[in-house]
């Protein structure tokens, strides 16, 4: 019964989530990145026996937070094996703030993670350091931008702000959109914003669909969550600042 309710759950969230990447980025490059997951339409389409299996598991109100800091106390061993680029990518983990929301009866379900850091260039994509902290974890030694097919890159030089997304493994890529099959149809209620905030008003985006706020410091891209899992590349961007 769990196992079937987690692979419900984990279906229903890939169909019926809104995730927001949200960027706010300061003069000298430092700043802060957070993503937003309200998967409330999840919870509203799955009915009253998941509303009931979550009570169950959970309570009626679930609220977490966790500070990814603890983690090098609690991994210490796993530490002691990692090679420098991946204790690099621990250090900016470590940085992370996880933070979920769940409340069956009100059919809530939200997370959040947010970290803060020094340059766009030390970002690393959250879910994949997630992935690579659940590896440490089991005792395994990951190594740092491996088991994976895209790699996703952020620059910014106080003029330019680039987000560049690269298929590394095309044939991995390939098997995976195979696998999702028919459900990417079912994406189409699912949303992956951009939203990025910069210190100047901005002149130019690549991409002709961007939304620039009326102050020209905010650009807002809207995509399918079949963009990103079909066709991550598309959400490559380059927007140019005023001097």
């Amino acid at each position: 019964m769990k196992k079937g309710f987690l692979l419900l759950a984990v279906a229903l969230l890939m169909v019926s989530c809104q995730v927001v990447e949200n960027m706010d980025i300061k003069e000298d490059g430092s700043g802060s990145i957070r993503y937003d997951i309200d998967a409330s339409q999840m919870m509203q389409m799955a009915g009253d026996q998941v509303e009931q299996s979550l009570k169950g598991e959970m309570g009626e109100v679930h609220d977490t937070v966790i500070d990814f800091s603890s983690l090098a106390t609690m991994m210490k061993d796993s530490l002691a094996r990692m090679t420098a680029d991946e204790k690099q990518s621990f250090e900016v983990l470590k940085r992370l703030k996880l933070g979920m929301h769940m409340d069956p009866q009100k059919k809530e379900f939200a997370i959040k993670m947010e970290m803060a850091f020094g340059s766009v260039s030390e970002l690393r994509d959250m879910m994949e350091l997630l992935k690579k902290t659940q590896e440490l974890k089991n005792g395994s030694a990951p190594t740092v931008g491996g088991g994976d097919y895209s790699e996703l890159a952020y620059s910014y030089d106080g003029r330019k702000f680039g987000r560049k997304v690269t298929i590394t493994d095309k044939d991995a890529f390939a098997k995976a959109k195979d696998s999702l099959g028919g459900v990417m149809a079912l994406f189409g209620s699912s949303n992956y914003t951009l939203k990025y905030h910069f210190p100047k008003k901005v002149k130019s985006v690549s991409d002709k669909k961007a939304i620039i706020s009326d102050d020209r410091r905010t650009v807002t891209m809207p995509y399918g969550l079949s963009d990103y899992m079909g066709n991550p590349e598309a959400m490559s961007l380059e927007i140019v600042l005023e001097k």
